[in-house]
């Protein structure tokens, strides 16, 4: 999981802590993990709203494929940052809040990658 969210973090320009954060908070690293919503995988992605995406690994059939489930919430979390215009605006579509608030998802995602940046000592 560390391995693919560095090379998903790579090849999307977005810091790899900040995926494996997203992870933690999203599913505690279950990669079976599975909302009511229709969110499923390590990233919690929408499954049925990113679709397309999911085409270059195989279809939706590869939603709790980690490896897969990454690279495509790696890039969901990348348009949502470059949608929004910054980490934060970005979580907050990511998280699909529709108000100003995101329910404290944004400062819980960075909290998580400010303790992961603590433990490797970056």
């Amino acid at each position: 999981m560390v391995s693919e969210a560095y090379e998903s973090g790579q090849k999307s320009q977005i810091d790899p802590l900040l995926i494996l954060a997203v992870m933690a908070i999203e599913s505690g690293f279950n990669p079976f993990a599975q909302s009511p919503m229709g969110a499923q995988g390590l990233m919690q992605v929408m499954t049925k709203v990113h679709q397309d995406k999911y085409e270059a690994v195989g279809g939706v059939a590869a939603a709790l494929n980690p490896y897969a489930n990454i690279k495509i919430g790696a890039l969901v979390l990348k348009d949502c940052i470059a949608r929004a215009g910054s980490i934060e605006g970005g979580l907050k579509y990511y998280v699909g809040a529709t108000t100003n608030t995101d329910g404290g998802y944004g400062a819980k995602v960075l909290a998580e990658r400010a303790r992961l940046r603590a433990l490797l000592g970056l």
